[in-house]
């Protein structure tokens, strides 16, 4: 089982039994985070459960108030090493089930157990979520395979140059959003880099600079 298969199924656990009201995917390398009014939980899906993904875990709990671990159910329990340092750390443990009826394999998951909430955190991953982005996003899915913020910023800037002849990056700034946090900046660098020189040309005119889609 992928771990792209693994996230509807987690995903309506915690809608439909944990009651969130929110459900997010792939924010700040945290494959889903889930809000049940100012309560966050992180849910982190592989599928084994190994010390890496426990340790990934552990890292990941001082950002949220719950975290979990989401991994298919063994077909033998797991080592009782493993479960008592999830209980130690305070990490909940989410099972997806297999099934099989009248030759129609089903899919269901269930909580194992729940961790700690976390009192101190060291940041807050609520400020890592943009709603509209991370809504579409799909977890699990392999680096390159998936929507990127990146790549949907680049296709709407693409977009938006479709029908223009040469444009400033105020005009592309105020049509549209960004993810950098200093956006004018970090955009022009973005735009005049190697990599989009297949589909964007610039040039500097009276010390301003200005782009233009290739037409290919």
């Amino acid at each position: 089982m992928k771990e792209s298969d693994m996230f509807p199924f987690v995903k309506n656990l915690l809608m439909d039994k944990v009651k969130c009201n929110k459900v997010y995917a792939e924010v700040a390398n945290k494959d889903i985070v889930a809000l049940k009014g100012d309560i966050s939980i992180v849910v982190e899906m592989k599928k084994q459960l190994s010390f890496k993904v426990i340790e990934q875990a552990i890292q990941a709990k001082y950002s949220t108030d719950y975290i979990f671990i989401a991994v298919p159910k063994p077909k033998n329990p797991h080592s009782r090493i493993a479960i008592s340092l999830l209980k130690q750390e305070g990490i909940g443990l989410i099972y997806i089930t297999e099934c099989t009826q009248s030759s129609t394999t089903l899919k269901e998951s269930s909580i194992k157990f729940w961790g700690k909430r976390v009192r101190k955190k060291s940041h807050d991953i609520k400020k890592h979520i943009n709603h509209d982005f991370h809504s579409r996003t799909i977890a699990g899915v392999k680096s390159g395979e998936g929507l990127t913020e990146y790549g949907e910023m680049i296709n709407l800037i693409k977009l938006f140059l479709k029908r223009r002849k040469w444009v400033t990056i105020d005009e592309i700034l105020d049509n549209v959003e960004t993810y950098y946090n200093n956006p004018k900046p970090s955009l022009m660098q973005t735009l005049k880099a190697e990599w989009n020189s297949d589909w964007l040309e610039w040039k500097v005119e009276n010390r301003k600079t200005y782009f233009k889609l290739i037409k290919i």
